[in-house]
């Protein structure tokens, strides 16, 4: 069969691609699974601002006040799993980034080195630091707007 032994089209060997398709779907399951999260987390913090925004608008300050306080919660829970789901991804990386080095040197093809040019972020960018940044702010924002209606609004 072709492929076995020292190397098939793609210059791996069966038990390397193997072990590539494994880290590939673990890889594609979780970083699925993180962009779901971020999916939900913005309809949670959708329904908590519309709410927040009826509640100060009625005059209802309390109210207002345990939905940004429960908004910040919810930043801060969508937080912890997402740091978790990132964990599931990078497990994946180490195999996949040692495959793609053997590619690369049985190919000839440098550029197949994928995750170690992704890992050079531009400009400090990574999704890790914008989808933690955004969730720890909005959270912090929550936290203000619980103040604000209790101190203000009520």
């Amino acid at each position: 069969m072709a492929g076995e032994g020292a190397g098939g089209p793609e210059g791996l060997t069966v038990a390397e691609r193997e072990v590539l398709d494994h880290a590939w779907r673990w890889f594609a399951l979780h970083s699925g699974q993180r962009m779901q999260l971020l999916g939900f987390y913005l309809v949670a913090l959708s329904l908590v601002l519309a709410a927040y925004g009826t509640a100060l608008q009625r005059g209802a300050g309390v109210l207002a006040a345990v939905l940004a306080a429960a908004g910040a919660v919810v930043s801060l829970a969508f937080a912890l799993v997402d740091l978790r789901t990132r964990q599931l991804v990078k497990a994946a990386e180490l195999p996949m980034a040692r495959l793609e080095e053997r590619l690369a040197e049985r190919s000839g093809v440098a550029g197949i080195r994928l995750l170690e040019t992704v890992e050079r972020a531009t400009w400090g960018a990574s999704y890790r630091r914008v989808i933690l940044g955004l969730m720890l702010s909005v959270g912090l924002l929550m936290a203000g707007g619980a103040v604000y209606a209790l101190v203000v609004a009520t």
